[in-house]
Formats: structure tokens, sequence, C-alpha cells
């Protein structure tokens, strides 16, 4: 077994603007990138892209979000057997909220801990560790925010907000 997926997992923490690039199919849960990222060129931002490039493979969905081996394995697209068919799209919707809600959560949790952590040093005499301290209660308010922001895109997209 590969570890594909946690080195795609842990290349993402470490770019986290690079997860607009990621799909999943809907159906096997395969991940890989979209056909539409940028060709490499010098910069930090395609160094970026030639790594994840090289962690997984191109993916193409179609328009219900499922990849080209679980419609083949469903037959014809106009097929009734076709596995797109067979998904329950709001079901797949309140299982992506739900684990949306609980991202949020738990980061909102570990805001809560570096706040309480850090709130000491924030006030300290010395610039450095004041510094630290503020850049890394930031760092855990834009990681709970990211959250948020796809929580309520998603509540948004597919309308089952509750």
């Amino acid at each position: 077994m590969s570890n594909q997926g946690t080195d795609l997992e842990e290349f993402l923490e470490q770019a986290p603007w690079m997860r607009k690039w990621v799909l999943e199919c809907a159906s096997c849960r395969h991940r890989g990138y979209r056909p539409d990222l940028p060709e490499s060129e010098f910069d930090n931002s395609t160094v970026t892209a030639t790594k994840l490039r090289r962690l997984v493979g191109e993916l193409v969905l179609d328009e219900t979000g499922v990849c080209e081996q679980c419609r083949r394995a469903g037959g014809k697209t106009n097929d009734t057997g076709h596995p797109s068919r067979k998904l329950n799209a709001p079901a797949i919707a309140c299982n992506e909220r739900e684990r949306l809600k609980a991202a949020y959560t738990k980061a909102l949790q570990a805001k809560l801990e570096v706040e309480t952590v850090l709130s000491a040093q924030i006030v300290s005499s010395d610039a450095n560790v004041k510094r630290r301290a503020k850049n890394e209660l930031e760092r855990a308010e834009k990681h709970a925010h990211r959250f948020l922001m796809e929580l309520m895109a998603h509540n948004k997209k597919h309308r089952c907000s509750s």
C-alpha cells in the first residue's frame, strides 16, 4: 500500500493554497489534480504545482463528480446503472458538511488552546517572544477561518445547512 494519501495531506498542509487544484471522485474517493493546473515555470507557485503533479495524477471528473473509471464501471453515461445515479447527492453533501463542521470545530478548539497558552507570551516584554506568539495565534485563526469559509461555501452550494 502506498503512502500517496499521507504525502498529499502533508503537502496540502504545507501549501494550503493548492487545495483548490485537488479533486476527489464522489464514488471511489480517488484524488488527483485538476486538468487546468498551470504549467510549471520557475516561480514558487509552479514549483508547488510540479510537486503536486509528482504526488498525484490528473483527474477528470464529469458534472456529477465521478471519475472516468467509475463511469466505465457503471456502463455508458446514459445507462441507469451508472454509479453517479446510485449516489445520493444530498447525503454526500451533508456528509461533507459534517466533515467540514467537525474540522471547523476542531480548529476552533485548537485556536482556543493556542490562545490560552500564548496569552501570557503576547504581553511579554521580550519582543521576539511577543512576535512569535502573535504569529502563532494568527496562524491558528487563519486555519479556523479557512474551514469556516469552506463550510459556508458548501452550505451555499448544496443548500444543506441546518
